[in-house]
Formats: C-alpha cells, sequence, structure tokens
C-alpha cells in the first residue's frame, strides 16, 4: 500500500477475519480518491470495486463486513446509489475445487441422510464459478426448476438463455460474449447437477446447499486464468501445525503441498504449518504479475526447516521474489502468543530467497492492538539487522544415508519365533525348538517367505512380549519390551506419554499382550 497509488490497486485480504486490515485499506483508498479529486458521492462505490475480502468463518465475514463500514462511514451519507460490502463467506485455498483435465469444477460433498450411506456431490462449472453474478443467476435458475418440477432439458435451455442475457447486460460497449462450446458444456454439466440438487429437495435435505455453493464459489471469481483480481495480496493467514488438523484437511494439505512444491517431509512432517501453503496458494490463485504480497507469519518461517521451502519463493503455481522482512520476536509485548514476522514480495517470473537483512523491532507497547502512531513511540527499529539464523537440519548418525527405515524389524518371520511343542518327551533346554511367527498382517517380501523350523542354542533368543496398547481415545501404541511382566502406558489428550516416565493408573485401557522369542545374533 506504501509502494504504488491506492486509487490504481486492487487489493484482496482473503483471511480478513474481524477486517482490520480492510478497515485500513479502505481508509488509504478513500484518502487517496480525496487527493486524486474523485468527486464525493462516488468514492464509497469505488472502494468497493478496490478492497476486497475473504473468510471462511461466517461469524468473522459478519464482523468484516460491520468493519468495512465503519471504515466507510466518512463518505456514506453522500453516496450516490446502493452498494455491496465486498467481504465474502468462502475457502480462500479452494480445497473444495477440483481439477478435471484442464479445466476447473467447484465440487460440493454432501453427506448421506441419517442412516444411509455414501457420499453426494453437487459438481459447478468454472464457467459459472469464476463470475459471481452469473453463479447466482444459475443457483436462482436451479431452486424455481426443482419447485416447478422442471426435466433436465428445460433446465440447461433456461440456463442457456440466462448466460446469454448476462452476457448482453455486462458488455457494456464492447460486443457480447457467444456462447462456445466451453459453455454448452458447462451448462450440461450444471444441468446433471440439477438432477443431484432436486433429489435432495425432494427428500427434504436442500436447506443449505444453495448456500454453501454460493459461497465456496466466491474465491473462484477472483481467480481468472493469466489474469487474477488483485494487485495487493495482504493478510494474516491462519498458523495451524499439521498434527492438528483434521484427517481430511492432512490429506489434502499433503497432495497440495507437494503440487506446489511447498512441501517438507521427514521429521518436519508433522510440524508442517498451513501458512505457508496459505501464503503460497493465494499469491498463485489472486495476485497478478508483478502484484505484491505481504503476510504476518509465525517466526519460524525465517528459522525452521518446515519452512524451508516457503523462504526459497519457488512454487508450482507462482514465483515470488521476496523483497523485505520485519521481524517481532519475544521483546515485543504484548503482541502475539508467539514471536512473528512479516513478509513481503512481489509476483515474478523468476524467484528469490527471503534476504539477509531485516528490519527488526523490540521494545514494550503499553497496551494490544496500538495504533501505528502509538507503536512507533514505543518501539526500536534496527534497520539492516541481521536475518535470523536458520536451524541446522543435517548431522546425525553416520549411518543416517544407508537406512531406508527407522527403528524396525522386517521380515518380522525372521526375527521372531514361537516355541513349537515337542510332545510328552519335551525338547533340549539349551537348544529349543522354534517356529517362525506368522501374522496376517505381513507384507512383501516376508509372507512368501517358508516358516522358519529350527533348533538352536537357547543364547540366540531373547524373551520378549508384543503389547498392542489401545486407549479411549481412538489412539494406539505398538511397544516392544524385553521380557516385562507387563507393560503400562498412560495417555493424555495431547500425547502418548513416555514408558519411562509412565507413574499413573492404566484405568480405562485396553491391553492385548503376546509373548514369544526373538532372534538375537550373537558373536
Amino acid at each position: 500500500m506504501r509502494w504504488a497509488n491506492p486509487i490504481e490497486q486492487k487489493i484482496l485480504d482473503p483471511a480478513c477475519g474481524s477486517g482490520t486490515f480492510l478497515f485500513h485499506a479502505v481508509r488509504n483508498v478513500l484518502a487517496a480518491a480525496e487527493e486524486a479529486g474523485l468527486s464525493l458521492e462516488y468514492r464509497a462505490a469505488e472502494v468497493t470495486k478496490l478492497v476486497n475480502g475473504l473468510d471462511i468463518h461466517p461469524v468473522a465475514v459478519i464482523i468484516a463486513r460491520v468493519t468495512y463500514l465503519l471504515a466507510l462511514q466518512p463518505v456514506l451519507i453522500n453516496r450516490r446509489g446502493a452498494i455491496s460490502i465486498p467481504v465474502y463467506l468462502g475457502d480462500a485455498m479452494q480445497l473444495s475445487v477440483t481439477a478435471v483435465l484442464d479445466a476447473q469444477e467447484l465440487r460440493v460433498k454432501v453427506p448421506p441422510a441419517p442412516g444411509g450411506n455414501g457420499e453426494t456431490t453437487l459438481d459447478f462449472p468454472e464457467v459459472f464459478c469464476r463470475d459471481s453474478m452469473l453463479f447466482d443467476k444459475a443457483i436462482e435458475v436451479i431452486r424455481n426448476a426443482s419447485e416447478a418440477g422442471w426435466t433436465r432439458r428445460q433446465v440447461e435451455a433456461q440456463l442457456g438463455q440466462t448466460m446469454h442475457e448476462h452476457f448482453i447486460r455486462t458488455a457494456g460497449l464492447e460486443r457480447p460474449k457467444q456462447i462456445g462450446p466451453l459453455e454448452e458444456k458447462g451448462i450440461a454439466e450444471l444441468g446433471a447437477t440439477y438432477l443431484t440438487y432436486d433429489k435432495l429437495r425432494r427428500e427434504g435435505r436442500n436447506s443449505i446447499w444453495s448456500y454453501v455453493a454460493r459461497n465456496l464459489s466466491r474465491p473462484l471469481a477472483y481467480t481468472h486464468a493469466g489474469s487474477p483480481w488483485a494487485n495487493v495480496v495482504v493478510g494474516n493467514p491462519p498458523w495451524v501445525a499439521y498434527r492438528h488438523m483434521s484427517a481430511d484437511l492432512q490429506k489434502r494439505f499433503r497432495e497440495i503441498s507437494r503440487g506446489e512444491n511447498v512441501h517438507v517431509g521427514g521429521k518436519f512432517g508433522t510440524q508442517s504449518d498451513l501458512s505457508a501453503l496459505f501464503a503460497v496458494r493465494c499469491a498463485g490463485f489472486y495476485l497478478r504479475a508483478g502484484g505484491r504480497i505481504a503476510f504476518v507469519l509465525p517466526f519460524a518461517a525465517l528459522t525452521r526447516g518446515q519452512f524451508e521451502k516457503l523462504r526459497n519463493g519457488s512454487f508450482f503455481s507462482a514465483k515470488i521474489a521476496w523483497e523485505e522482512v520485519w521481524t517481532m520476536d519475544d521483546s515485543v509485548q504484548p503482541l502475539f502468543p508467539v514471536p512473528s514476522c512479516v513478509v513481503f514480495g512481489r509476483r515474478q517470473a523468476r524467484a528469490k530467497a527471503m534476504p539477509d537483512k531485516v528490519r527488526a523491532y523490540s521494545g514494550t507497547l503499553p497496551y494490544r492492538d496500538a495504533h501505528e502512531e502509538i507503536a512507533d513511540k514505543h518501539l526500536k527499529v534496527q534497520k539492516d539487522a541481521p536475518r535470523p539464523a536458520e536451524g541446522k537440519f543435517t548431522g546425525g548418525s553416520a549411518y543416517r544415508e544407508a537406512f531406508r527405515q527407522g527403528a524396525t524389524l522386517v521380515p518380522r518371520m525372521l526375527c521372531l519365533v514361537e516355541r513349537k511343542s515337542a510332545g510328552r518327551l519335551g525338547t533340549d533346554q539349551a537348544a529349543p525348538f522354534v517356529v517362525s511367527r506368522r501374522s496376517s498382517q505381513e507384507k512383501k517380501p516376508g509372507n512368501c517367505s517358508k516358516a522358519w523350523n529350527i533348533a538352536s542354542k537357547r543364547s540366540f533368543f531373547v524373551p520378549c512380549c508384543w503389547a498392542r496398547v489401545s486407549c479411549r481415545f481412538g489412539s494406539s501404541v505398538r511397544s516392544r519390551a524385553s521380557c516385562p511382566s507387563r507393560i503400562k502406558v498412560t495417555c493424555s489428550t495431547r500425547r502418548l506419554l513416555p514408558i519411562a516416565a509412565n507413574r499413573a493408573s492404566t484405568a480405562g485401557w485396553r491391553r492385548r499382550s503376546e509373548f514369544g522369542m526373538m532372534i538375537v545374533l550373537r558373536k
């Protein structure tokens, strides 16, 4: 905002929350409009064309709309005509959008009815989703047609007419767009969606799906192939570690982060943060070439391994040249519960890693959410400070690169054995007769191997207990101990406690232990 003329920039906050960034963006645009001499009666309408917001939480959207109105207060009374507050409920990461060949569609998952099985989907083609006005009109056609009992052919004919009229009304002085093969395909796909919607309505399950589809489609309206909507993308994205995500989100996160080249696996897998992927997706979806991006991120984005690829700036959907970094460590209070930073970049043809010099802030604020002028008086700024050192993520065992797996024993049938009954005559206790321990969970090549039946010196075997312990929270842990009489494991709601530190009761737990012997190679 400070580097460019605000009245010529389209600004998007894809995670607007209560609307703090939107408030200041609106006020900056109003100041620029006044300086440019724009008529007072047109300023409110002009601002709504330039400053937009998205959030996935419905309550946050309501609050942000009120905040937006408060920012417009100086010009509201003088406005000409009605205005619409451009803050929408929607998923900026577009996790519900599915790529189909070279096109995209919005897929809304509908859970089964109580007692039912299977999942239904409502699919909306991109040709409708990328134009919010056209999408709303199409939804109205589907709703009204379902109430009137129309056939799919009637609905598709009405959708074609609605699209044609929409193209004429929005053409302005230009030649109206014509309905081509892509539009015809979209109409046919939406006709199929109508049948699903009509079935849901007849089952009494249609109360929210048109509303859900409208909101999920909003982010697509800001995404245009080759020409995204925003010149500036700002915000404070959600900070959510991988280990705290739901199972469905974890699966989608892995897929997208690998595709975007932002995924860092290994020991950083469970520490990966949603904020990194959020920043990359927003740059790819909404930021124009040459546009600027600024995000508030955890301080770990500058130092920790899970953010290593984010710092490099090279992603599948966009290349970011990082230009500036502000740091606010623990010395800046009160601010966030954890240290934070602000990163600034520009979408370019070539990526550029984060700079070695940063703008470091320190000091104590008189109160939380202090105004910029007050913060400037209480905070010290060190320009061109060294960027915080990155953690060292190499080293460890000299054998690290020689292993494909961690601490495990496979194939199990070559390592775990059980005593074999020898009848009434017994067996030599110094050289017991044993057989491979088999399991239905064996994988190749172990499940293809023939079981061992051997008699060997007792010194080559160590008694062991293989236990599966299941907790009331649905988790399970498998532990191996050398000949324990029992295994006692306790659990908190957040993590399993180490066996060595366990002193609590095992009430509420279910335990199944299997005793056998393990082969140990000795010299």
